[in-house]
């Protein structure tokens, strides 16, 4: 008999089937009403599911900002508060925190085009490998500096940088950091 309920004894299944590769987008209603859509092709997308009624009325928003509540004891003050993006890609390559055996030992390589293309492959078996387009399949979260080797992200898609770093343009990850 299986009652369908989550058993985190299995370790077999991989959690990763759960996850649709494309953009994820977040929508604060005017109720208050936090709404997210997943797999999307573009930021553009209905937003459909209701995380409010999920979590019991414990999630809820501040219309129009990008500030979520959380509510745990449902006593009408927030017990913690953030600020999310309205929308990223989700390329569900992103590992469970809780499981320390998720790397595979290789090469890394990016690149920085002429046009500010950031070209990126992490899972190489040597430096000479195909790279995927980040600025492409991020819907242009992921930019470069052509001769720099710096990156930026501009995860909500303002216009304005939200994080930015150095790469290298290849790399071995032994899977030592993680």
């Amino acid at each position: 008999y299986d009652d369908c309920s989550e058993d985190e004894e299995d370790g077999d299944e991989d959690d990763d089937d759960d996850c649709t590769p494309g953009f994820e987008v977040i929508e604060c209603r005017e109720d208050g009403t936090v709404m997210q859509g997943f797999g999307c092709q573009s930021c553009d997308c209905a937003t459909t599911h209701d995380l409010t009624a999920d979590y019991g009325g414990r999630v809820t928003c501040e219309p129009g900002t990008n500030t979520i509540l959380y509510d745990e004891d449902l006593d009408g003050n927030a017990d913690e508060s953030w600020e999310f993006s309205e929308c990223w890609y989700d390329d569900c390559s992103e590992d469970d925190d809780d499981e320390d055996d998720d790397c595979t030992p290789g090469y890394g390589v990016a690149e920085c085009l002429d046009d500010g293309t950031f070209m990126h492959n992490d899972e190489c078996d040597s430096c000479d490998c195909e790279m995927d387009d980040l600025t492409t399949n991020s819907g242009g979260q992921y930019t470069c500096d052509p001769g720099t080797n710096t990156f930026y992200i501009d995860e909500d898609l303002d216009g304005n940088v939200d994080d930015d770093g150095e790469f290298n343009e290849c790399w071995y990850d032994d899977c030592s950091e993680d």
